[in-house]
């Protein structure tokens, strides 16, 4: 909520995703006891949104809430897949499956969306009144819309091509409340950051030698972002041997 630590959640050694404090310039993360758990967002007052385990095959969960100093975490909603805080820490916004469909609340029990689909990322307006969320849209394109406390949808285009491989990725608000940024979702621009107005004009905001995530962007205006190069090849096990090894030299990045 100071805009200095990070919280975020990681999974080790195919271990399950526990969530972790970290300080700029610090090697070391500090482990929040939090074990089974996807961090979704962190309050002004230091209250975290997580998912608690066991996990549905598309990654659907119980919504529980801690504080980041400490405390017996409290659990929520089940079937839950993503969750926002407002800017106030007095509200969630929410989706969650119930009865077969896929419905976005703002605040949780109001429904300002039901889909045959769940949407991919969500997030809360500098000023809490606003949700973005992606959605599916022509076929298999990603849609960015926009709904209000009063449920009215604005629905900002496509933005992206037909996805066969989605990469799903999260989305941020300027700090003015005027852009929406999200890293691409063409599978073949994972390296780029867009920005789209409330007007519907897109815009790059920076290119990248390798793939990237943007996951916030501060009052400041300093971004938290991550970059990763991947390898991907073939490896095998021959008769006789105890070890696998490279069978593929080539690498994608």
């Amino acid at each position: 909520p100071d805009w200095q630590d990070v919280v975020y959640s990681a999974d080790w050694d195919a271990s399950p995703s526990r969530i972790y404090q970290a300080h700029p310039g610090s090697p070391e993360s500090r482990d929040l006891d939090l074990a089974n758990s996807q961090l979704l967002a962190v309050s002004s007052k230091g209250d975290l949104a997580f998912l608690q385990g066991p996990f549905s095959h598309d990654g659907f969960g119980t919504l529980a809430r801690t504080s980041i100093t400490g405390g017996q975490p409290r659990q929520l909603l089940e079937n839950v897949r993503l969750a926002d805080w407002s800017p106030d820490a007095m509200d969630l916004a929410v989706v969650r499956q119930v009865d077969g469909k896929y419905r976005l609340e703002y605040p949780v029990g109001k429904v300002q969306g039901e889909f045959a689909f769940a949407p991919f990322a969500l997030r809360i307006s500098p000023d809490g009144q606003r949700v973005a969320y992606t959605q599916y849209t022509m076929g298999t394109r990603i849609g960015l819309y926009v709904v209000d406390r009063a449920g009215n949808v604005q629905n900002l285009g496509a933005i992206s091509g037909q996805t066969s491989d989605l990469e799903i990725a999260p989305l941020c608000w300027s700090p003015d409340g005027r852009e929406i940024w999200f890293r691409s979702y063409d599978p073949s621009d994972l390296n780029t950051i867009y920005a789209i107005g409330l007007n519907g004009v897109h815009r790059v905001v920076a290119r990248f030698p390798g793939r990237v995530t943007l996951f916030e962007i501060a009052a400041d205006g300093r971004l938290l972002l991550s970059t990763e190069n991947g390898r991907k090849g073939i490896r095998g096990v021959a008769p006789g041997e105890e070890m696998d090894r490279d069978l593929d030299r080539k690498s994608v990045v």
